[in-house]
């Protein structure tokens, strides 16, 4: 398996395919394995850099206190380690929010940038943005998730990433993921119970990041109300906004449609 010396942690990655890079940084909780279905999308272009963050999965485990900013020097040190001086960065939910801070810190090393289903202000005062919803952060809540049975908390998370009708039109996908998270729930509830509360607000300094930008949510997101996306695209000088009607947190029920539009822009954005 292989891993790269980043930072003060030993990182797990996988490399997947050939052309620009593009480097996928996850949500609060997830794993590569839980990028696997986009791996065949992204990498018939791009060599795909995908991995485990610090304190999950594969990754060491650090002392070192948790930020944003950790987060972003992270992905950096990772191309660093790889010998990747710049990439296409795609960001999704509290990924989206580590892909800011690596814009605004490092935007040298990003060729265009995609935030997916997140926001400029979480775990955090929320002056200009609206908090997940109270669903979102009954699963963030380490006394409450600690007394769900594995299956309850399973179901609970897979409900978040998912329309209603979604889930009633395929109800095995929908058992098969909720199974997954419930098999996996120790770790999901450690790992969210520690990321969700590293603070994030990019609101002031958005209009510094100078990219080609492109801000994606789905309007039916159970988890970021979209309208935050709305307000990001508002703040990146020259953003491009694409909001996903009927599409949840994850865009499983616009899969395509998502993928399309995103591998779309970073096209227009790549070296010809």
């Amino acid at each position: 398996m292989p891993y790269a010396k980043v930072n003060d942690i030993n990182m797990y990655y996988e490399v997947h395919g050939e052309g620009e890079p593009l480097i996928i940084i996850n949500g609060a909780g997830g794993t590569v394995e839980f990028l696997y279905p986009s791996v065949p999308v992204y990498s018939k272009e791009h060599q795909l850099v995908v991995y485990d963050h610090r304190n999950n999965g594969k990754s060491d485990k650090s002392n070192e206190p948790l930020s944003m900013e950790l987060y972003a020097d992270d992905a950096a040190g990772l191309l660093d380690a790889i010998g990747i001086e710049s990439a296409h960065v795609r960001g999704m939910s509290m990924g989206g929010a580590i892909a800011q801070h690596l814009a605004l810190r490092q935007p040298q090393r990003i060729r265009s940038l995609v935030l997916g289903c997140t926001s400029s202000q979480l775990n955090t005062t929320y002056t200009h943005a609206i908090p997940p919803t109270p669903e979102c952060l009954e699963i963030f809540n380490t006394e409450k998730t600690r007394k769900m049975t594995p299956e309850e908390f399973g179901i609970k998370v897979t409900r978040l990433q998912m329309t209603e009708e979604f889930e009633n039109k395929h109800p095995a996908l929908f058992k098969q993921m909720s199974e997954a998270v419930a098999n996996d729930s120790q770790r999901w509830i450690q790992t969210l119970a520690e990321q969700t509360q590293v603070p994030h607000d990019t609101y002031d300094r958005l209009p510094e990041i100078q990219l080609p930008t492109l801000v994606i949510a789905g309007n039916a997101d159970k988890m970021i109300p979209y309208q935050n996306s709305e307000i990001i695209a508002s703040r990146i000088p020259n953003a491009e906004l694409s909001i996903i009607g009927g599409a949840g947190h994850t865009f499983i029920e616009a899969k395509e449609e998502a993928d399309r539009v995103t591998l779309g822009f970073i096209k227009r954005h790549s070296n010809k």
